[in-house]
């Protein structure tokens, strides 16, 4: 599970500095799912699971949420 979080903060963390956001936290819900019961993500990635600044000025979850989804 720690390798997991690892690999996808480090994706999210990418994503966000390429558009000038500092990821500062994240909340990562992980469950066991299929016939195997692996270990898989299971809840959503969003704006309001995670704390972000730009320009060193926090974003709330909303505003983050457009950030994000902006190409």
């Amino acid at each position: 599970m720690k390798e997991l979080t690892n690999q996808i903060s480090n994706i999210i963390k990418k994503e966000l500095a390429n558009k000038g956001i500092e990821l500062y936290d994240i909340k990562l819900e992980f469950g066991r799912v299929g016939d195997d019961n692996h270990i898989a993500l299971i809840d959503e990635i969003s704006g309001g699971n995670m704390r972000a600044y730009k320009d060193g000025n926090y974003i709330e979850p909303l505003l983050l949420e457009k950030l994000m989804l902006q190409e």
